[in-house]
């Protein structure tokens, strides 16, 4: 479908050296550059791609006379008057965006540092964004509804919604979660280090190293799969372990820790879950629209 581009949200990340050398003024970092050291040179070519980047977005917008709002990524904005929302970083980038987006507004991810980010979600780098609008604009791009998680706490939705993945975990990497895990009719008590929760899109990250499946984007289900389990010798065997959550069910969780958290898409967004307390997980009612590469129509 042809898309009439007119104003646009772009969402930026900061380059590691932006921050903590040239905001920061971290002198540990400055000194490894003098010493041409190899990690903070490449810090440095990372900060250079990022800010080209930039500039050649806003030279392709400026050209054609898009207004843009250019938001750093940690603030929060409303994406609604938008036509169209440039995600410009890497995947962390584009996560942070998806997380303010609700509604039909779409996203396309800008990689503006191909050297260090793998850009897994972007649909082009910043050399390629021009010939990616113009496609956007003739609806030759491929636009995916991609399936979210949403997660109620005993019962209330809770926000934002999770594009890759949710981890439930103690927030003590060494220590034991205590929950039950409820699917369909079967309950089971459990100890592990956590438990795993993904759409399709995250299926190729934390999933998929901890023993998941590849998932195509057009899967709808949502996967699960517990880490390290310790089995309990006065239970039955678990068989809760790694399975699919399709569209018309939900899987449930209680904890049975005093603190528990949640990991919503990466460590940065967290929510702190009691003793009791009832998780729900399930396929979110909306969708975020992205533009993809057209090999990711197919397979993530």
């Amino acid at each position: 479908m042809k898309r009439t581009i007119q104003n646009v949200l772009v969402i930026y990340k900061k380059s590691d050296f932006q921050i903590y050398v040239k905001e920061h003024g971290d002198p540990h970092i400055s000194a490894l550059l003098e010493q041409q050291d190899p990690a903070a040179l490449k810090m440095l070519r990372s900060h250079q791609e990022n800010e080209a980047a930039f500039e050649q977005v806003r030279a392709v917008l400026k050209e054609r006379d898009i207004r843009s709002r250019w938001v750093y990524r940690a603030n929060p904005q409303t994406v609604d008057d938008f036509d169209l929302v440039v995600a410009i970083g890497g995947d962390g980038t584009l996560l942070e965006a998806a997380r303010k987006m609700y509604g039909s507004v779409p996203l396309l991810g800008v990689n503006s540092s191909p050297s260090s980010s793998v850009g897994h979600l972007m649909a082009t780098d910043a050399s390629g964004f021009e010939q990616a609008l113009d496609r956007v604009q003739s609806g030759a791009l491929a636009l995916l509804g991609l399936t979210r998680i949403e997660v109620l706490v005993d019962g209330e939705p809770l926000r934002p919604l999770a594009l890759n993945d949710i981890l439930f975990a103690h927030p003590i990497p060494a220590a034991t979660s205590r929950y039950e895990m409820v699917m369909g009719e079967r309950c089971e008590v459990q100890r592990s280090s956590g438990v795993w929760i993904a759409t399709a899109t995250g299926s190729t990250a934390a999933m998929l190293s901890a023993g998941g499946e590849r998932m195509p984007l057009s899967d709808t289900r949502l996967q699960y799969r517990v880490r390290e389990i310790y089995p309990l010798p006065w239970e039955p065997p678990p068989e809760l372990i790694h399975g699919f959550v399709t569209a018309e069910q939900t899987l449930g969780m209680t904890s049975r820790t005093r603190k528990s958290t949640l990991f919503l898409d990466g460590p940065w967004v967290r929510h702190q879950v009691s003793f009791g307390q009832r998780l729900t997980f399930r396929r979110a009612a909306e969708p975020l629209w992205l533009y993809a590469r057209d090999e990711r129509s197919h397979l993530s």
